[in-house]
């Protein structure tokens, strides 16, 4: 085996690769095979396969195994835009020879079975291009909703659902959801739902969030991502989940139900900033911001309760459309949904001071997107002096 390469190609290519590994064989390697014109690069874990065709000189064909970590630091700190050849030299120990000029690194060639690295072939007849990069940024958008852990089952994945002619992209942890909507012609996914791990998509985040053009595809137990830049076509699959995803209906519908809500439109950064200085007053015990109707100055405030840190008042500009129950939510989780948004005015759906609370963007860019909080439960020692205000 012997093939020489442009070493920013396969660098790129690795880089891309690092979230997958795991310390242990064979989670911990990358399989080269060489090929007519071209290298394939395989690497793997339980859920996640990547398989790439890298354009390369090919003098001998072959296979080698060897360690992702180690190889890539060794390419990432040669110069980017040179040949580096490949040599793959057998004996008692075999070893996978890496030249550039006069440089010389050896690293050891696996006895893992190259196998565990073959492919499932990219369903080309399913496939859907997403030149707008409207997939990957739904992906993006509700990630934040999806919880961390994978013991949680089916809320820690990313829920991919048809919805008439339209593909619905779901977040939901517990006391945040987002969903995002939007008509697709990518039609085969509309059949019925599609749950990704947020683990997966977590590891291949850098690669699939870099703005290039994405293919889509799907058959009965994975998903398919792939990409073609300078020549380098890149597929990474996932396997998809079977759990049972929870009825995310029931909060709209509460929303929808609700006879009496309060809007409340505010511009969206001012919100933020006022959030972030509340945030340093934060304990363990206190992390939450209320809303508050000013009963002498009828302005709206936000404000954090009495604690040993500290506390502080916000008063901002908002229009208030029906009477404010007492109401307070989470800091982080505040933020995260306001933070979700391009528009420069969101609108707060208030349906009760325990029910819970829409989120919309004001804006044509925002349009399809929609998030629910749910308020905390205000407690009984909370207070907020205006006459100290």
């Amino acid at each position: 085996m012997q093939f020489t390469v442009i070493n920013n190609k396969i660098v790129t290519t690795m880089k891309a690769c690092l979230g997958l590994i795991a310390p242990r064989d064979p989670f911990n390697l990358a399989r080269l095979t060489t090929e007519a014109g071209s290298i394939e690069f395989n690497c793997a874990n339980m859920k996640v396969f990547c398989s790439a065709k890298i354009p390369a000189t090919v003098e001998t064909f072959g296979v080698a195994c060897v360690d992702l970590k180690t190889i890539y630091n060794v390419l990432s700190k040669l110069p980017m835009d040179v040949d580096i050849t490949f040599a793959l030299e057998t004996g008692e120990r075999s070893e996978l020879v890496i030249s550039q000029g006069r440089r010389r690194y050896k690293l050891p060639v696996s006895n893992q079975h190259p196998e565990f690295f073959d492919a499932t072939p990219f369903p080309e007849e399913e496939a859907f291009l997403d030149e707008e990069h409207a997939i990957s940024k739904a992906l993006d958008k509700v990630k934040p909703y999806v919880s961390s852990e994978e013991s949680l089952e089916a809320i820690s994945c990313v829920l991919l659902r048809g919805e008439g002619n339209r593909l619905s992209v779901v977040g939901l942890n517990g006391h945040q959801f987002a969903r995002v909507s939007q008509e697709t012609e990518f039609t085969n996914i509309l059949n019925g739902d599609s749950l990704v791990g947020l683990r997966g998509l977590q590891e291949i985040k850098g690669w699939l969030g870099n703005g290039k053009e994405t293919e889509y595809a799907f058959d009965e137990k994975r998903i398919f991502f792939r990409q073609s830049v300078d020549g380098i076509v890149t597929t990474f699959s996932m396997l998809l989940s079977s759990y049972q995803y929870p009825h995310y209906g029931n909060f709209i519908a509460r929303v929808q139900e609700c006879e009496k809500p309060v809007k409340l439109i505010c511009d969206r950064a001012e919100m933020i900033d006022a959030i972030n200085r509340l945030s340093i007053f934060a304990t363990d015990n206190n992390r939450q911001v209320l809303f508050k109707i000013d009963t002498k100055t009828g302005e709206f405030i936000m404000f954090n309760s009495g604690s040993e840190t500290g506390n502080g008042v916000e008063p901002l500009e908002v229009a208030v459309d029906g009477t404010l129950p007492p109401i307070s939510f989470p800091a982080a989780g505040l933020s995260c949904i306001l933070n979700t948004f391009s528009s420069n005015k969101v609108c707060l759906t208030i349906t009760g001071s325990e029910s819970p609370c829409l989120v919309v963007g004001m804006d044509d860019l925002d349009n399809g997107v929609e998030t629910i909080l749910m308020p905390m439960m205000v407690q009984k020692d909370t207070y907020y002096c205006e006459e100290a205000a």
